[in-house]
């Protein structure tokens, strides 16, 4: 528990979520925490917390308890959708998100481990969220776009509408049309590509070596490369770090390796 920062109370709920458990599983399972209970309902907020409920992809049933409020807290947050849209005449839904961050990220790790030491595919679902919680969006979403400084909730929208809504699409940009978009100086612009640049983008390719038939069924052998694409451009320096890991699931999602 004193690995991940988290609860007593808190790693029993993760040691009782069930196997191969969903992203909404792990998603409820990280905002019923026991560190998560300090963010309560406030008056007028559950009013505008509703509003919200049709562009979350899990939304919860019903907005009754503290888990219910973070989970739509985080989901708007990830789905990039502005956090103002949550406040109410007493709240202050930024300033309750920075303190999320960090808990909903531990306990995110947390279930991930769990999964992982149980050799659960659910580990899928938990792998996912704690790579979304780090990056602060949801993977696939044009919100991703946010992860360079000096682009907005404005900026990465009118990026999207532009067809730009991918790290790989925007470092390919020329700095001009950057520039023309968002308005930002020439030096911003340019910094902006070049940082873009600097997100590693890894490539998969699985290749079948042999196959045989035996008493249990057929057995395949076969080899997993990993490949770094933008080796050349890749920021690499002792300020960041990055990971790569490698789940392999069968496709009902039982845990291989």
């Amino acid at each position: 528990m004193s690995r991940w920062g988290i609860s007593f109370a808190s790693f029993k709920k993760v040691c009782t979520l069930p196997r191969l458990a969903n992203m909404r599983d792990v998603l409820e399972c990280v905002a019923g925490s026991e560190e998560a209970s300090q963010f309560r309902w406030r008056g007028g907020e559950k009013t505008v917390y509703k509003k919200v409920l049709p562009k979350l992809p899990y939304p919860p049933s019903k907005l009754h308890t503290t888990q219910e409020k973070v989970s739509v807290l985080l989901q708007t947050a990830l789905g990039g959708l502005p956090i103002g849209e949550l406040k109410a005449d007493a709240s202050n839904p930024s300033m309750e998100l920075m303190t999320l961050w960090p808990i909903a990220a531990r306990t995110a790790k947390a279930i991930a481990d769990v999964q992982l030491d149980r050799r659960d595919g659910g580990c899928k679902s938990g792998l996912d969220l704690v790579r979304a919680l780090q990056a602060r969006t949801w993977e696939g979403s044009a919100s991703v776009l946010r992860q360079i400084k000096g682009i907005g909730e404005k900026a990465y929208q009118i990026l999207d509408a532009a067809g730009i809504s991918s790290l790989e699409e925007f470092s390919k940009q020329d700095y001009h049309r950057i520039q023309m978009l968002i308005t930002p100086g020439v030096i911003q612009a340019k910094r902006m590509i070049t940082e873009a640049k600097g997100f590693p983008r890894f490539g998969v390719q699985v290749r079948i070596e042999k196959e045989e038939i035996t008493k249990e069924g057929v057995k395949v052998h076969g080899a997993v490369e990993v490949e770094l694409k933008n080796l050349s451009t890749v920021r690499l320096d002792k300020e960041v770090r990055w990971h790569c890991s490698l789940l392999t699931l069968k496709n009902d999602n039982e845990y291989i390796e």
